[in-house]
């Protein structure tokens, strides 16, 4: 998945997603290889494999709440406007 990334004063570049972590890594310290082969913790382990798993062998609602609303809806601010739409819909 490609994002466009928008900072004040710089144009626009087209960077992976995974990519901007790998970068945050690298500006905070963490080695590049450290980022990219590191073994997640089993707590991080059991979030990703439910994040695959749940569009795959839920209903789809479980599986789009699981993407959308777990997901997106841990930046601050996001989870109201979800849960609104969602009241009124």
């Amino acid at each position: 998945m490609r994002r466009t990334v928008q900072s004040a004063g710089i144009a626009r570049v087209s960077v992976s997603h995974p990519d901007l972590f790998v970068r945050f890594g690298e500006g905070v310290g963490v080695p590049r290889h450290s980022m990219v082969d590191g073994v997640p913790l089993p707590t991080t382990a059991a979030l990703i494999g439910w994040f695959a798993a749940s569009p795959r062998e839920r209903p789809f609602i479980e599986g789009a709440a699981a993407t959308n609303l777990a997901a997106e809806g841990q930046v601050p601010g996001a989870f109201g406007p979800f849960a609104r739409a969602l009241e009124r819909h």
